[in-house]
């Protein structure tokens, strides 16, 4: 195994999706820069967005869109 790839991977997949996200309207806070806000029509939206190794992602889909969670993955923690 690669270590040097594998440690850098949150990174790399960090600033892939920040990218994304400011290239999509978001703004990074100054004083965070895991924390991005989207303000459009009066609404806003905040994120704050936290890579770590992707141990036990999941995604749940409904008619509002996609949730990623990791609720197996904390209820074994916490058991």
């Amino acid at each position: 195994m690669r270590t040097g790839s594998y440690k850098q991977a949150p990174r790399a997949w960090f600033n892939t999706f920040g990218n994304y996200l400011l290239d999509f309207g978001f703004t990074c806070s100054k004083f965070d820069p895991s924390l991005f806000t989207y303000h459009k029509n009066g609404k806003k939206l905040v994120l704050l967005l936290y890579v770590d190794d992707f141990v036990g992602d999941e995604i749940k889909t409904d008619s509002h869109g996609l949730f990623l969670h990791q609720t197996a993955y904390a209820s074994d923690i916490l058991q």
